[in-house]
């Protein structure tokens, strides 16, 4: 059994795992929030 403490803007309820050849490969998305934006600035 491992524990792991998972930052504030990940998203745990939508985790996915995969296992591959005695590999265990969890995926935890970005909160939708957390997520980067861009904006565009133009310029004068």
């Amino acid at each position: 059994m491992r524990i792991f403490r998972l930052p504030t803007y990940i998203d745990s309820e939508n985790a996915s795992a995969v296992q591959k050849k005695g590999l265990l490969i969890v995926t935890f998305p970005k909160r939708e929030e957390a997520k980067s934006r861009r904006i565009m600035i133009e310029g004068t």
